[in-house]
């Protein structure tokens, strides 16, 4: 294997090339980010680690651009890996530097192209956020975008979602669930979408470390309804945060039309890059909030069908599903099974 790295204010281009009896059969391209602040020795070393820890081989021989600390160590658990001698070397001429040089060529050439891909990525989430600032009458172009969406099926586990994208690309650390804790008799979406919004907002004013920043607009996911319910949770708070609904079958936007009730549409092409941006936001709610439900659904479901059962509580719940897998793995079991399980008599079972 052939390790090469280049460098600059952005981050590292790592290239590797696979060389296998003495011919070229493939090669990779990694991006590192943030690795500018580090010297190319450190960047290399971690790299070697990180990359041969999940490898599914590893070669006799690996070729490096520069040396890093603790080579032979680095070299000898290699070896244990391969379970055969290793080498880790940095070359000073002939065939190997030839390699290193033609990785190094490979590298500049990814960190060119990523380069020019992350510019038209910038220039568009700029041109995006420009023009939402136009066609919504927002005071500067939003930076920090949140957006939300509810989930449930007739009211049942019902959960909501918030996301984030700053600068137009998403911020998944930012991230948030909401386990809707009002339960109607029959599904009210607006209603949740209001607790959602209350509650995220509210965490804001009560200096949640995790909600922190306020967004510089808020996208919910629905039209006029759950818009309005938005914008009720808001107000109760005495926040000035704008928001936007985008309505799914026909993608217009819905905003509050001066103060109560009245709303006004805006209709942006659909190659327009302020729609796609909210668009994608919408989409990425969307299946936020789907995972989540699915999980908080499925949860319920197993728990509720054994707590049917006299004399299976919490702890015998998870000994019988930490036994079995799963409630089907449980039916499956036999009697004398399911009574070799701690705390279980053959009665219960």
């Amino acid at each position: 294997d052939v390790i090469a790295v280049v460098r600059d204010d952005r981050g590292s281009a790592v290239q590797m090339l696979y060389v296998r009896g003495g011919k070229l059969i493939g090669q990779r391209q990694f991006m590192l980010d943030g690795s500018s602040e580090v010297s190319p020795g450190e960047a290399v070393g971690e790299f070697v680690k990180q990359y041969y820890a999940q490898a599914p081989d590893v070669p006799r021989e690996v070729l490096l651009p520069v040396e890093i600390e603790e080579r032979q160590i680095v070299q000898q658990w290699l070896r244990q890996r391969r379970g055969a001698a290793v080498t880790v070397e940095v070359p000073q001429g002939g065939e190997g530097l030839r390699l290193v040089d033609l990785a190094a060529a490979n590298a500049e050439q990814a960190l060119r192209s990523y380069q020019l891909e992350l510019d038209q990525k910038e220039a568009w989430a700029e041109q995006a956020a420009e023009e939402l600032a136009e066609s919504l009458g927002l005071g500067a172009p939003p930076v920090r975008i949140e957006g939300y969406d509810i989930s449930n099926i007739q009211g049942t586990a019902p959960v909501g979602s918030m996301v984030v994208v700053e600068g137009g690309f998403p911020a998944k650390s930012e991230y948030r669930r909401f386990r809707i804790k009002w339960h109607p008799e029959s599904p009210d979406d607006f209603a949740m979408m209001h607790e959602t919004i209350l509650r995220r907002l509210r965490k804001y004013l009560d200096n949640d470390p995790k909600f922190s920043r306020l967004p510089d607009l808020i996208l919910i996911d629905g039209g006029k309804g759950q818009l309005g319910a938005a914008i009720r949770a808001r107000d109760e708070l005495g926040l000035a945060v704008p928001m936007v609904g985008l309505a799914k079958k026909q993608e217009i936007l819905y905003l509050q039309d001066g103060a109560g009730e009245a709303y006004r549409e805006v209709v942006l092409p659909l190659s327009s890059p302020g729609l796609m941006l909210l668009r994608k936001l919408r989409d990425e709610a969307h299946r936020f909030a789907l995972t989540f439900h699915r999980k908080v659904r499925d949860k319920r479901v197993q728990g509720s069908v054994l707590d049917e059962i006299p004399g299976v509580g919490p702890k015998r719940r998870r000994l019988l599903l930490r036994s079995f897998g799963s409630i089907e793995g449980i039916r499956r079991a036999t009697i004398d099974e399911i009574a070799a399980v701690p705390t279980l008599t053959r009665r219960q079972a």
